[in-house]
């Protein structure tokens, strides 16, 4: 609502506000317009924007698990992630506070995932001329983000306690943020904006090279002693997150290292060679075969395989270009749209 102050007046004493509070309210209103984001006065004014029942809001908040399916995947490292996969009515509510509010909070530049023109591979390039990398590892990092912190965030924008609880509650599961939900990638960056601050201070004074890619940090540079890596992990587990030792590791010298699942080697930032030659054979035989005959010869039985194929392939392209990679891309959706019409 885009309201002038006279119309904000209007609107609370048409609702029958006390007069000793319109302007305290119109001052809240007025703070919050004035950084773009939606004035939301209680859980029904939030319904209404929702175009939501405000039973359903509070069902949502307050019986969040009735609203998600929840189930594990397997870890290329061995081991389950669970997922929790909002159901679409959540969704959308979940996008709406996404798209309205979350993305209109400033984040640290250092953050490179779940953001607008960030990725993988902008995370990675800062450190590919470094001589050392330290790399942590964040154990559980969505469920340790706790309800708690997600309320600061509303409060911070200038929410009353009572919406800044209802809006952090669509955003949880179990009192925490769940893997799987479109709110939870971009309000863990909201939430690790001190972390960043912090660990960036640290680096800025020893010119060092910091980035963050949700869970994994990379900081790098010319040797990192022992003393200001024990330093980086103390402020990290200050910040309340768990350090993944196992997965924690400092690489020094002219060794390969990889860092969020790409490799880095002499300047060049490029996908790891083994996946990378997986996936080039099986657009080659996607190819000499054809889509059907493939998948049958291997006994595929996914009906997004051609999809993830073709994903892998445009990812690749991301990272290290050529025009080779993106003529096989075509070909392989010229393969998609003749299995397609055969069926």
């Amino acid at each position: 609502m885009n309201f002038s102050r006279a119309q904000w007046v209007r609107f609370y004493q048409q609702r029958g506000l006390a007069p000793s509070l319109v302007d305290s309210y119109v001052d809240h209103a007025e703070a919050l317009a004035e950084n773009d984001l939606p004035p939301i006065l209680s859980l029904g004014h939030l319904a209404a924007l929702l175009g939501r029942h405000p039973q359903f809001i509070a069902s949502a908040t307050n019986e969040a698990s009735k609203f998600y399916r929840e189930f594990s995947v397997k870890k290329k490292a061995g081991g389950q992630r669970k997922i929790a996969a909002p159901y679409p009515s959540l969704l959308y509510c979940q996008r709406w506070v996404l798209d309205n509010i979350l993305t209109k909070l400033p984040v640290s530049k250092h953050a490179h995932g779940c953001r607008s023109g960030r990725d993988i591979k902008s995370h990675v390039i800062p450190h590919k001329d470094a001589s050392s990398c330290f790399i942590i590892d964040l154990s559980n990092f969505f469920p340790s983000i706790a309800l708690a912190r997600c309320i600061s965030v509303f409060s911070f924008c200038g929410y009353s306690d009572r919406v800044a609880l209802i809006l952090a509650k669509l955003c949880c599961l179990h009192g925490s943020l769940p893997q799987g939900a479109p709110t939870s990638g971009y309000m863990s960056n909201l939430v690790c904006r001190k972390l960043d601050a912090r660990l960036v201070g640290v680096c800025d004074l020893r010119d060092l090279t910091y980035t963050r890619y949700v869970d994994d940090i990379c900081i790098s540079g010319g040797s990192i002693p022992t003393s200001t890596r024990s330093l980086l992990l103390q402020i990290v587990e200050s910040e309340g997150f768990a350090v993944n030792l196992a997965k924690t590791r400092y690489v020094e010298g002219g060794r390969k290292k990889t860092i969020t699942g790409l490799r880095v080697w002499q300047g060049n930032v490029k996908t790891i060679p083994k996946w990378k030659k997986r996936v080039m054979r099986e657009a080659y035989f996607v190819e000499k075969f054809g889509v059907k005959s493939h998948m049958d010869r291997r006994r595929i039985s996914d009906p997004l395989y051609i999809d993830r194929l073709i994903g892998k392939l445009v990812f690749i392209s991301h990272v290290e270009g050529g025009e080779s990679i993106n003529h096989q891309i075509q070909r392989l959706r010229q393969a998609k749209d003749v299995y397609l019409m055969s069926l």
